[in-house]
């Protein structure tokens, strides 16, 4: 009954401050539905999350600070609802729930560009993996289209990131022993002007100090620098993102963040598709 439970205490909640109607509808978006989803189904989920949100009194939001606040918890609210409808399989329902948001924040919005990544996240599988506008290179790599006929993990990632250096024994391994089988690794990244302490470090110094992070870290497969609109055309809104290029060319998944578990079932769909 915990899903019941929830769902009708979620309506007969009212927050006496704007603060705590936020608090209330991203909870709800991130923590409550999911309960109420597995027991209740994906549109009793969504009403939750949506009844929630609708007590979210706007007009209070009256300072560019608050306003920010405002569109911020907006914008997760609905990544939430677009999670949702991903597992449930309605993809267009997602797309139409971002372009909903879309249009009310306009261009001019910060957030507008991050809904776009998410959108391309959605619409990029089953497509033609986009091109990579590579820079420099460590190790050979001549473009995605030399890899087809394997499949290709694209790993997105970043010097400063403990997930994505967390990651690199399982993915290592992979490789490793499925590589004979036409599995490809290509890593890739962007410049972010630092690496640990140093700062304000030019494009040049910083892929200066690519080679020894890969040394460290023993990863076997080439590293490219891509420009940040790539990582906008794969959808990527957090690293690591790993995305998946079947034997045909097109995105066959993508993978975002990085457990031990989740890494098991990742290479077990993996060893699948290389079948």
């Amino acid at each position: 009954g915990e899903a019941d439970m929830l769902a009708m205490t979620l309506m007969d909640t009212n927050p006496d401050t704007k603060d705590r109607a936020i608090q209330l509808a991203t909870t709800t978006a991130y923590v409550y539905a999911d309960t109420i989803k597995d027991k209740k189904g994906v549109d009793v989920a969504l009403k939750a999350i949506e009844g929630a949100e609708a007590r979210i009194p706007v007009n209070q939001f009256v300072t560019d600070d608050e306003k920010k606040r405002l569109d911020s918890a907006r914008y997760s609210i609905t990544d939430a609802k677009v999670n949702l409808l991903i597992d449930a399989k309605q993809k267009e329902r997602a797309l139409k729930t971002i372009d909903s948001l879309i249009a009310s924040f306009g261009e001019e919005n910060p957030n507008t560009k991050r809904l776009k990544t998410r959108r391309n996240q959605i619409t990029v599988i089953g497509a033609a993996a986009p091109t990579l506008h590579v820079g420099k290179t460590i190790g050979k790599f001549d473009g995605l289209e030399s890899m087809k006929g394997k499949v290709v993990l694209v790993d997105f990632f970043a010097h400063w990131c403990g997930p994505c250096i967390a990651s690199f024994p399982d993915m290592i391994q992979m490789y490793t022993d499925l590589k004979p089988k036409g599995l490809e690794v290509v890593g890739v990244t962007r410049y972010y002007g630092y690496y640990q302490q140093e700062r304000n470090l030019t494009p040049e110094a910083e892929f200066a100090k690519m080679p020894a992070f890969i040394s460290t870290h023993k990863l076997p497969w080439p590293v490219v620098y891509v420009e940040n609109d790539d990582f906008g055309a794969y959808g990527v809104t957090g690293i690591p993102h790993v995305t998946v290029i079947g034997r045909d060319g097109t995105v066959h998944k993508i993978k975002v963040g990085y457990s031990a578990k989740s890494f098991k079932e990742f290479r077990e769909e993996i060893e699948a598709l290389l079948k």
